[in-house]
């Protein structure tokens, strides 16, 4: 299998063509060292040495598709693990009842919850129910006066969905109410499918795509709480599936993400929750759910409104599953609307999810969780990768950055880090990658540029989401 991961070793480097000036020419000599295997070679014959890098890099580098202008590097290199790397493959597996129905038996208090079934199959007592409890959401929140809603976001994070939103819902349904449409739920069940048509790019119907969802209410700590679940066509290997938990009634209303930088205190005030604190606490919940292997490879702080003032109070963790030393890369785009994250891996371009965890927590306390899901179990393929050399990973970088980057800044951090990249017909691959990143001033945040796969050498590009400034996620 690791023939497998490795065949087509540089393939790459082959198609890298040669540049006029005396720093193009000195890279393409050593492209063509690498090419002839002699680099490969020499470190065939180095199996007990330790890893070489150094502890940073400093260069320029003309860009082709950018008039000449320079790019700069002067980055921190840094890996948390060089050897006895592992490789595992990652197979799609869809958000089902029993899945929702193990967190929810955690979740809620004693494991008690209920299922509120959709509107559009419910019955007009069941209707009638759910409208009255909207209305004491609504009231509590100050009602038409009020602005009816501490706002609570979609699966997106970015459409505001509060009880007046059900209210209206509620009313079309029982205008509209057939009896023929009630249905009712099976003993255990809780998602509730619902098909329409998918369109293709000139507008014309490509299939039919089953959509699932589902909705729980209980207590946490005594106080009512709703989780929210959606699943995505199953057949889709791009899409995946998302819970997303919310306190009900809270003082607390989210303006705003944003990074933890000066930034965020030049504007807001620093913040009045302790970062080291709140993360305790956000890793002692999800401990709870028997999810200790995390880590957090991601902070924002949030915005808030207390009294309709907007103040800096709390944090968005974002955490992901551990695969031994080396951290997953967060890639920003996670937070753009329908957009995946797209690697293009070894000349194809293919969407790549990746597993999150996120934790909204304010002095208020934990106010929502969410949980991207995309994947079963993993599956080691090795457990000692070969990686190439860091020197022949930053030429290939160089050369990437001359010919092909078409944005003008300053890379400045380089780190090895695992990425989920497409893997066959159907599978996707965790393998590691030097990743090339720049900081932001606006966001303060670090914003990967793009990877060079540390087994073979292929360039990683990744979505235009993630060169920009998102400095608001919502």
């Amino acid at each position: 299998m690791r023939k497998r991961l490795l065949v087509g070793c540089m393939l790459l480097i082959f198609s890298l063509s040669g540049c006029n000036n005396k720093e193009g020419q000195e890279i393409d000599e050593k492209l063509s060292s690498l090419d002839s295997g002699e680099s490969i070679a020499e470190e065939d014959n180095k199996d007990d040495e330790t890893y070489s890098m150094p502890e940073s890099v400093s260069y320029e580098v003309s860009s082709k598709l950018n008039s000449g202008r320079t790019i700069k590097v002067e980055a921190k290199v840094s890996a948390a693990q060089t050897d006895d790397i592992s490789v595992y493959s990652l197979s799609y597996t869809p958000m089902d009842g029993a899945y929702i129905r193990g967190y929810a038996d955690k979740l809620f208090d004693n494991g008690e919850y209920t299922v509120v079934k959709p509107y559009e199959i419910s019955s007009l007592e069941e209707l009638n129910e759910e409208r009255n409890h909207s209305m004491d959401i609504w009231s509590y929140y100050g009602g038409a006066d009020g602005g009816g809603v501490k706002q609570h976001y979609g699966v997106y994070g970015s459409i505001g969905i509060g009880p007046e939103h059900n209210i209206t819902m509620i009313d079309q349904q029982v205008s509209e109410f057939q009896e023929s449409n009630v249905v009712e739920y099976k003993g255990n069940q809780i998602l509730y499918e619902e098909s329409y048509e998918d369109f293709d790019d000139e507008g014309n119907i490509a299939g039919e795509v089953i959509a699932k969802k589902g909705k729980l209410r209980g207590t946490v700590d005594g106080d009512e709480w709703e989780l929210r679940a959606y699943g995505t066509n199953e057949n889709n290997m791009h899409d995946y599936d998302v819970m997303i938990m919310h306190k009900v009634y809270t003082d607390t209303e989210v303006i705003q993400c944003i990074g933890v930088n000066d930034f965020a205190t030049s504007c807001y005030g620093n913040n009045l929750l302790d970062i080291d604190i709140a993360r305790a606490d956000a890793e002692e919940f999800l401990n709870k759910l028997g999810l200790d292997k995390i880590d957090n490879i991601s902070t924002f702080q949030l915005v808030t409104k207390v009294d309709d003032k907007e103040v800096n109070d709390g944090y968005r963790f974002i955490f992901a599953p551990r695969y031994d030393s080396l951290p997953l890369a967060f890639l920003n785009s996670s937070y753009v609307i329908d957009t995946p994250t797209y690697a293009k891996v070894y000349g194809i371009e293919q969407a790549c999810f990746q597993e999150y965890i996120n934790v909204n927590i304010t002095s208020e306390g934990i106010i929502e969780v969410s949980f991207y899901k995309g994947y079963d179990k993993p599956v080691e393929l090795t457990d000692d990768a070969e990686l190439l050399s860091f020197e022949d990973v930053d030429i290939i970088a160089k050369k990437y950055i001359e010919e092909s980057f078409p944005f003008i800044l300053t890379i400045s951090n380089i780190e090895l880090e695992y990425v989920i990249t497409y893997y066959g017909e159907e599978d996707y691959a965790l393998v590691p990658v030097w990743l090339y990143s720049t900081e932001i001033d606006v966001g303060g945040w670090g914003s990967t540029c793009f990877g060079v796969n540390a087994l073979d050498g292929s360039i990683i590009e990744f979505g235009f989401e993630n060169y920009a400034a998102h400095v608001w996620s919502y």
